[in-house]
């Protein structure tokens, strides 16, 4: 059948504005695969006003996709349940370790377990905050939580990555941290001097994981320069890729409902292009993680004999 000239000219239209991600095994591209906001739902549900896939459904997508060395797989806090109990925290802590996440931001959600926890929890999981002190408790003296960006080999490219969490949306004020076994120094002096470390190094893209507030982010990054982009979260928005100067920004939104692919494109004459979607996942229609399954029934086992002894 023969196309109509207008008809080609607008599927041309179409390519040019809407142009393909491409395909991972391309030796020069990156993907950047990023999560954020869980906030410890292991489950998830149908709920019609608030739909929530869960850990179960991101899950799935998340082991059977194929990890290619150019790729990397990052989370921005708040990945657990501020009010979970020990056995609850201690499955979520495993899936991410079973998923193979290369770095894993604390949020303030974490930070409230305290100090000692997050020790523990850095034991388990590539856990990072790089203005995160930890007190410690026999000499009084501060502990760098996170020493130094985080810099990952990805296929050709380095990525230099650096984990903040911003002061103020802790859920206690600043004279009680101690109190939890930590304090936070300022996110933008840390993210000013590690970003310097990433320039120095000449890594090929440099990722910000900041979590806190949305203005709090548009009011200081314009000071920075280099920043490829930035993985957000805290406040739970969807942003599909805001640009401030030369820096990306982008966030996965509400409840764990999505996973963001990033592939950054590097050019022949050095130039990198960017390209963002997220996968969406609904409750009813996704398919389960087998593994993660077994873990919701075994808690749920858990649960009803807990609750029932505690009744008698």
């Amino acid at each position: 059948m023969r196309r109509q000239p207008w008809v080609l000219v607008a599927i041309i239209l179409l390519l040019t504005l809407h142009p393909a991600i491409p395909a991972e095994e391309d030796e020069t591209a990156l993907t950047v695969y990023y999560t954020s906001s869980l906030n410890g739902n292991l489950e998830g549900c149908t709920c019609q006003s608030w739909p929530r896939a869960g850990l179960v459904k991101r899950a799935a997508y998340l082991r059977e996709r194929e990890r290619s060395a150019g790729s990397i797989l990052i989370e921005a806090g708040d990945f657990l349940d501020l009010n979970a109990d020990t056995r609850l925290t201690g499955h979520i802590l495993d899936v991410y370790a079973e998923l193979g996440y290369d770095v894993v931001c604390a949020g303030d959600v974490e930070l409230s377990f305290g100090g000692e926890t997050l020790i523990d929890f850095k034991s388990r999981l590539p856990l990072y905050c790089h203005n995160l002190m930890i007190v410690d408790t026999l000499t009084g003296k501060d502990i760098p939580f996170t020493e130094g960006p985080v810099i990952l080999a990805a296929g050709r490219y380095t990525v230099g990555i650096i984990c903040v969490l911003e002061e103020a949306v802790i859920r206690f004020g600043p004279k009680k941290t101690a109190a939890y076994g930590y304090r936070l120094l300022d996110s933008e002096k840390t993210t000013e001097a590690l970003l310097s470390i990433l320039e120095e190094k000449g890594v090929d893209v440099k990722l910000l994981l900041f979590h806190g507030r949305y203005e709090t982010l548009l009011g200081f990054l314009p000071r920075f320069s280099g920043l490829d982009a930035v993985i957000f979260a805290h406040e739970q928005r969807l942003i599909e890729g805001h640009r401030v100067g030369e820096t990306h920004i982008y966030s996965p939104g509400d409840e764990g409902n999505r996973v963001g692919i990033l592939r950054l494109i590097f050019e022949k004459d050095g130039t990198m292009k960017q390209y963002n979607e997220f996968r969406l996942f609904r409750f009813s229609i996704d398919p389960d993680d087998p593994l993660v399954r077994k873990r919701i029934n075994e808690y749920k086992k858990y649960l009803k004999e807990h609750y029932t002894q505690e009744n008698h």
